[in-house]
């Protein structure tokens, strides 16, 4: 009784309750509570000034390196989007993009994104010999309810982009919420000549043999099971499994969130084909990871 006296009252304070929820991972509840007002109408400023964003330039794009275990050379780069907010300084994608995914604006963003992402590295192509790939991460909602095939087809044309110069990374969820639909746009997608990662894998509870239908060509083991995988032997035994079982898939598997030489020691030992994360770099700049090409440094030195 003390939420609001008034209909209207009730049902805006009911909804900010179910967005707390839905941001929790669904499945889940949550009662309103006055400062759960107080951060909805923060992220009301931050939606308005997230629509501003784009046409004030704010957005910009870091790069992280995949490196091949084979040959310990770049196969690729993550595009990922940073918000360079005027008041809160630079913010992280976990800061905004789920509010765009509540919105239509995830739409605009990923556009931007794939646009800019795939215009860069042609250009490092031409310019510098860059022969990775570029890695773009793709929402659900863009897939599931945006006309994304001819956003990707209008991209690949303007910026001349060759397809298999691009991957675009999907989660689990996409084929948790639309689940049959989902391998058809996949297939739809595929296509056009790209290739597709599923990201994040091991965190979707998604049915593995949906796994074999998909038409997936990278396998990202999500950082948790790297987390700490030096002591822990169930965290060892499932990279294993995972491995090979991608691999019997014909996929190339790609472990995230390396930070240390005995992370990279026990994942090779594990079979895994490539890894990524803070060993080897930062997400940097466009301007800093161009400096990398102008200096032509393929491999990383693993004397540091």
């Amino acid at each position: 009784p003390d939420d609001g006296d008034q209909t209207t009252s009730l049902i805006k304070n009911a909804d900010m309750a179910m967005y707390k929820s839905k941001l929790s991972g669904r499945n889940t509840y949550h009662f309103f509570s006055e400062k759960m007002e107080t951060c909805s109408k923060t992220q009301v400023l931050l939606e308005w000034d997230l629509r501003r964003a784009l046409e004030k330039k704010e957005l910009v794009l870091h790069y992280q390196p995949v490196i091949d275990l084979a040959t310990f050379n770049t196969i690729a780069l993550e595009a990922l989007v940073r918000w360079q907010h005027p008041q809160q300084g630079l913010l992280s994608p976990g800061q905004f993009i789920p509010l765009a995914e509540e919105s239509d604006l995830i739409n605009l963003i990923g556009e931007w994104v794939l646009q800019t992402a795939c215009k860069q590295v042609k250009t490092w192509q031409d310019q510098y010999g860059y022969e990775g790939a570029i890695n773009v991460n793709v929402s659900t909602r863009q897939i599931a309810y945006g006309d994304f095939r001819s956003v990707l087809c209008k991209v690949l044309k303007e910026s001349g982009l060759p397809p298999e110069s691009l991957t675009l990374e999907v989660t689990e969820s996409l084929m948790l919420e639309i689940k049959e639909d989902a391998i058809d746009k996949l297939f739809s997608l595929k296509e056009n000549g790209v290739r597709l990662a599923l990201d994040d894998f091991g965190t979707g509870y998604s049915s593995l043999s949906y796994l074999s239908q998909y038409p997936i060509d990278h396998l990202k083991i999500d950082r948790s099971f790297v987390d700490g995988v030096i002591s822990d032997h169930n965290k060892q035994s499932l990279v294993k499994a995972i491995t090979r079982m991608g691999q019997s898939l014909k996929m190339k598997v790609i472990a995230e969130g390396v930070e240390t030489s005995d992370d990279l020691a026990h994942l090779i030992k594990l079979g895994c084909d490539a890894v990524q994360g803070y060993y080897f770099s930062r997400p940097v700049s466009a301007d800093a990871y161009e400096a990398v090409l102008k200096g032509q440094k393929g491999a990383y030195d693993f004397s540091k």
